[in-house]
């Protein structure tokens, strides 16, 4: 598969992980926006086969009220929630609804403060990572990064190698005060910032619990299943624009970011996703820590 280069490096870089699970060579693409025809084949096939996704109208009903303009990300434009309603059933009846929203109240969001890490907690990533494995979006996405040889091991093994990639805690600031879950779906504090939170299921949460203010919307895609929004937390942190992907399951997320990282650990590029243009930036802070992962 060609790539346009808009850097004249690539860097080819092999890694172990901690686990019988291997990652083969990872070739760096920075930044090209073409699109991965592949990839939006792939992650069609795994919104297709997301049997836990809902839907919007009927499993839950947006109010996106203003628009706000370049510049106004201190205006609030919305009086009321994004999220007018969300069947919760879903999301303590469908198990891995359920196992995600125990994960996210597991952090200290505030970059430079060392997360403490207690059995609790691992038992709850574990449980979380068991219910991924048994999804079929998880299973094809196993399937197909040991159809590109980006991973060797058996599918237990596929469940080590999430546990050390979505849960293992590294530096963005201090010593062991991040991971890659906390940043992309909990979310994360940085001087007056808010960082990642691309989660719809947290932002919901988060709303209902007055933790989050939401402002407005910049842009919206897929029917509004992808849209950018500007909100302020509790703290009064700002989020001057985030994207959230909105009535995906978690494994579909996870399935999606685990793919786009293993074959395009930093770029930015373009998928077409069941007739929906969305682009991918993937960030890494080593060869087996992702820094972010959004589709925006």
């Amino acid at each position: 598969m060609s790539v346009n280069h808009l850097l004249p490096i690539m860097l080819c870089s092999y890694f172990h992980l901690h686990t019988d699970v291997t990652i083969f060579k990872r070739t760096f693409h920075p930044y090209s926006v073409k699109e991965d025809k592949e990839l939006s084949k792939f992650f069609t096939d795994l919104y297709n086969a997301d049997v836990n996704s809902v839907e919007n109208g009927k499993d839950y009903r947006l109010n996106l009220q203003g628009k706000l303009a370049r510049g106004m990300d201190s205006v609030d434009l919305a009086s009321k929630p994004l999220f007018e309603f969300v069947d919760e059933e879903i999301l303590g009846k469908r198990p891995t609804f359920a196992k995600f929203i125990a994960l996210l109240d597991n952090y200290n969001p505030q970059v430079g403060v060392t997360e403490v890490v207690t059995d609790q907690q691992q038992k709850e990533e574990d449980d979380f990572i068991n219910e991924l494995l048994k999804t079929k979006v998880m299973k094809m996405a196993y399937n197909f990064l040991i159809k590109k040889q980006k991973l060797s091991g058996d599918i237990t093994n596929f469940g080590k190698f999430l546990k050390d990639l979505w849960f293992k805690r590294y530096k963005r600031r201090s010593p062991k005060d991040s991971s890659a879950f906390e940043h992309v779906f909990v979310g994360e504090h940085k001087n007056l910032d808010v960082l990642g939170l691309h989660n719809w299921i947290q932002f919901y949460l988060k709303e209902k619990k007055n933790q989050l203010n939401f402002f407005g919307w910049t842009r919206r895609f897929c029917k509004d299943q992808l849209i950018t929004v500007t909100y302020v937390n509790e703290n009064k942190y700002k989020k001057p624009i985030g994207s959230v992907f909105v009535g995906s399951s978690p494994e579909f997320d996870i399935a999606v970011y685990t793919v786009a990282f293993a074959l395009h650990p930093t770029s930015v590029f373009d998928v077409n996703i069941s007739g929906c243009k969305v682009r991918i930036t993937c960030h890494e802070l080593s060869p087996s820590e992702m820094g972010t992962c959004y589709m925006g």
